[in-house]
């Protein structure tokens, strides 16, 4: 099978970008200070299972935030092709022909509505 040749490079959306570099290290010490309670739980009166096991749940919810801004900055990109642009975001994919761009001009929002 031939090998399909792409129409320009691929270039990396920088939001994503910026929210892993904003939220990485807030997620990782929220993710640390879970564990640190979860560790201490049975000190901090917090005899149960079920107590313990809620002390986890911070923890659990920012490890996931963490991984999907970990892997939405490597699946987010630009790319120009021949009759349009594409924009491809984690969850939506988006083509904007240049006939559209090239009819834009800017506008007061005021004005707008």
């Amino acid at each position: 099978m031939a090998k399909r040749r792409r129409q320009g490079k691929r270039f990396r959306l920088l939001i994503y970008e910026r929210m892993w570099q904003r939220w990485a290290g807030i997620l990782v010490l929220i993710i640390l200070a879970s564990l640190v309670m979860w560790w201490f739980s049975p000190s901090l009166s917090l005899e149960t299972l079920w107590e313990q096991a809620l002390t986890l749940v911070p923890a659990i919810g920012a490890g996931l935030i963490l991984l999907f801004a970990f892997f939405s900055r490597r699946m987010a990109w630009v790319q120009c092709r021949s009759n349009h642009l594409r924009i491809q975001t984690p969850f939506y994919p988006l083509a904007v022909s240049y006939g559209r761009i090239k009819g834009t001009y800017p506008q007061q929002f005021h004005e707008v509505f």
